[in-house]
């Protein structure tokens, strides 16, 4: 069985920007949640004028070493008869510098364009590493809107230093002993 739950926004003369509403299912008596429990709904604003701005991942990944980065897409909406500087916030495991160059914390979507990649390129090592990650976040600025539901984007920087283990016998003859028998 399934129930729908319809979310109705309702029409305002604020200009606020994109809003969101989740909807998350509780447990309770007589029931099993199966998969999600929950869904997010954004309402667009319909008065604001300023663009929204959304990220997305186009390479997922960077192998140390390559000449292929990771790669990200900024998109907008709105005119674009004027350049858009969108600010961005880097986060994640790897070190600017040291894993990958550093990137400079803001990217301009030019005039006429609706979109602007970043790349994420990586910076090549001795040193035998996990797969270390690289985390981009916008948030919501005077002159544009970050897309809630696509405000956060993550790319992976794979090391290709192989991990070499060896073992090695301390005591090459083994000899076997009763453990009944103390000593």
């Amino acid at each position: 069985n399934a129930v729908a739950v319809k979310i109705v926004p309702l029409n305002d003369a604020l200009a606020e920007g994109p809003e969101t509403v989740t909807f998350e299912l509780a447990p309770g008596d007589g029931y099993l949640i199966a998969g999600l429990a929950r869904a997010t709904v954004v309402i667009d604003d319909d008065d604001t004028r300023l663009p929204k701005v959304s990220l997305a991942v186009v390479e997922a990944k960077t192998v140390e070493g390559s000449a292929s980065p990771a790669t990200l897409t900024f998109t907008r909406t709105g005119a674009t008869t004027g350049a858009l500087a969108v600010a961005y916030s880097v986060s994640g495991t790897a070190a600017s510098g040291s894993d990958f160059l550093p990137l400079s914390g803001t990217l301009t979507i030019p005039v006429g364009e609706t979109s602007a990649t970043l790349s994420v390129t990586n910076v090549n090592d001795a040193v035998s590493e996990s797969v270390e990650t690289v985390t981009l976040s916008i948030a919501s600025s005077a002159a544009w809107l970050a897309d809630p539901l696509a405000n956060t984007a993550t790319v992976s920087i794979v090391d290709d230093d192989v991990q070499i283990v060896t073992v090695a016998a301390t005591d090459a003859l083994a000899t076997e002993r009763d453990l009944s028998m103390p000593g």
